[in-house]
């Protein structure tokens, strides 16, 4: 795609519309109203919006020398309209596909793409911008210790259990935070297409 089309300052809706609609700008043509949007710099994969004005989008360019960064991305809801991104948390050559936050809005885990796995990423709410970290030691060793191509991912309403589906039919269920599995069903339990949403 035309590079030009990913800049991270330019609003879809920013052309001059031919009109309004109850205070909407109208697309030409007279179709139906613009709804407010926003381009990030990147491919986008995953997205999680966990709090009312704060959301996550995660992306990139993969581990090929694009110049597009592999990162989570986190922009707000001011009004009716969306931020460009406030702070970002960068991976390298590792591209995060998708994503999923706890219920507590503490802790992100990200499906990545090359070599596949998870990563976990804790989130700090101090101040009006959440801060990322990634984890260290043994928890680090853990979460690396999850093997698989993932499709999908999300946490239980409780925030108890991690679910994880893979592009080869396999899903796991994960105690959390202790990544304990309580359920995996693989070999001959294998589901019989990709696991692509929970």
């Amino acid at each position: 795609p035309d590079r030009s089309e990913f800049s991270t300052s330019q609003c879809f809706h920013q052309s001059q519309p031919e009109s309004t609609f109850m205070g909407r700008a109208v697309a030409a043509g007279g179709a139906a109203p613009l709804l407010p949007s926003f381009k990030y710099g990147m491919p986008i994969f995953g997205l999680a919006w966990p709090s009312e004005d704060t959301f996550y989008l995660c992306g990139g360019g993969g581990s090929t020398s694009s110049g597009i960064k592999n990162r989570v991305v986190v922009a707000q809801r001011v009004g009716s309209l969306l931020s460009d991104q406030v702070v970002e948390h960068s991976f390298g050559m590792d591209c995060p596909m998708r994503m999923a936050v706890s219920p507590s809005g503490k802790t992100m885990v990200l499906a990545m793409g090359g070599q596949g796995g998870i990563r976990r990423v804790d989130i700090t709410h101090t101040g009006k911008v959440p801060k990322m970290q990634d984890v260290q030691g043994d928890l680090a060793t853990r979460v690396a210790e999850i093997k698989g191509q993932f499709r999908c991912l999300m946490f239980s309403a409780s925030g108890e259990q991690l679910v994880l589906g893979t592009d080869d039919g396999q899903l796991m269920v994960l105690d959390w935070p202790s990544l304990k599995p309580r359920l995996h069903l693989k070999d001959e339990r294998l589901l019989s297409n990709s696991v692509r949403d929970l």
